[in-house]
């Protein structure tokens, strides 16, 4: 990408720091969607929905619906 005998000196960083800022918006938007796991909403006091996720995931309840 910063090849100058490919690119001319001028387009070849702004293209490489164009695709960080895209790849940076892409981890942003795939994190808007992906669930916590399990494992975070159970440390954070949210027992019930770990437990639901797991059993979506495994179909093994842990049974103590905490």
């Amino acid at each position: 990408m910063l090849n100058t005998s490919v690119l001319l000196k001028d387009l070849g960083w702004r293209l490489a720091f164009a695709r960080g800022v895209v790849l940076g918006l892409v981890v942003l938007l795939v994190r808007w969607h992906v669930p916590e796991s399990p494992h975070w909403q159970l440390i954070h006091g949210h027992g019930a929905e770990a437990d639901d996720w797991s059993v979506r995931l495994s179909g093994v309840s842990s049974g103590n619906g905490a």
